[in-house]
């Protein structure tokens, strides 16, 4: 029976959180790997709940190299993930545009977008050779 492991970043937000929830109450086979970056203490209550199939990886995803440290630790300690789901971002603030502040705008395109590169880089190439990768994905000529 194959395992489904699916890493999920920004797991200790609400939404993920929930789909933390989701996904290992409906699969006894599931194991997910939460990605969080200020405490953890958010998900103590699914660890208790769930244990082994519930692993903790910290990561701060404003900064490429804790990004990069937490793909080679998951690679290392755990495989390859069959599955990806990228929820992390900045607490949102409400500003008027004349405030703009161009540098909470880069930090924010860091930890959204440049670490879901990031991840995605590290661990697709060895996903599509999982047994479940889709193989006769239709491309338009």
């Amino acid at each position: 029976m194959s395992t489904e492991k699916v890493l999920i970043t920004g797991a200790s937000s609400d939404i993920g959180r929930a789909l933390v929830r989701r996904l290992l109450e409906r699969s006894e086979t599931a194991t997910v790997l939460a990605h969080w970056h200020r405490s953890s203490e958010k998900l103590a209550a699914l660890k208790e709940d769930f244990g082994d199939r519930l692993s903790l990886v910290q990561a701060d995803f404003s900064q490429a190299a804790s990004v990069t440290r937490m793909t080679e630790e998951i690679a290392r300690e755990y495989g390859t993930p069959t599955s990806i789901v990228h929820l992390p971002a900045l607490r949102l603030t409400h500003e008027r545009f004349t405030k703009f502040q161009w540098e909470r705008f880069e930090e924010d395109m860091a930890v959204q977008v440049r670490s879901a590169i990031i991840v995605l880089k590290a661990f697709l190439p060895k996903m599509t050779k999982l047994p479940r990768a889709l193989t006769n994905w239709p491309v338009n000529r």
